[in-house]
């Protein structure tokens, strides 16, 4: 049995959010324990200063290639593919909570940045994504993703107030 790829999920910020509120992707290459390469990706989504929604895909990637396809399907081949879907579905699932949101993304360019792996610290602590966050530690496969997530479970509450100036 092959382990799992030491590559670890990638977390991006999405710009331009037609929402004024915030999203992010994350992106996982693992191979599983067959050893076959996979990936997934979640997108989640602020829709208001108290609610989220996330959505979730995985991909599974045989190794059947004979040798002359120009094409591999390695981590590198994954990664990129797997940020591609999440670009997809972000688009599609945008455009499905607001139909007049399709012109303002069509306007707008898509801009996933990616950002350090600790600042899912921040969106656990103040965002409404929490919730979301372990919803996808429980639908992943990929170990490095699922057990970061769940070790944030483990700090302290953070709380905010706005002060009047």
């Amino acid at each position: 049995m092959s382990q799992q790829s030491a590559i670890p999920f990638k977390l991006y910020s999405i710009g331009s959010s037609p929402f004024a509120q915030p999203a992010f992707a994350i992106c996982a290459v693992f191979r599983n324990l067959e050893g076959f390469l996979n990936s997934e990706c979640f997108v989640l989504i602020q829709d208001s200063p108290t609610t989220s929604l996330a959505y979730g895909s995985r991909f599974s990637y045989s190794d059947n290639t004979d040798g002359d396809s120009p094409i591999v399907l390695d981590e590198a081949f994954a990664l990129d593919d797997i940020l591609h879907q999440a670009e997809t579905m972000y688009s599609v699932k945008a455009q499905e909570l607001d139909t007049k949101l399709a012109e303002t993304l069509d306007r707008a360019h898509l801009n996933f940045c990616e950002i350090p792996q600790h600042r899912l610290v921040g969106i656990w602590a103040h965002t409404p994504l929490s919730q979301s966050l372990l919803n996808i530690a429980s639908k992943s496969d990929c170990a490095l993703l699922s057990h970061f997530i769940y070790s944030l479970r483990s700090l302290p509450t953070v709380e905010h107030t706005s002060l009047a100036l």
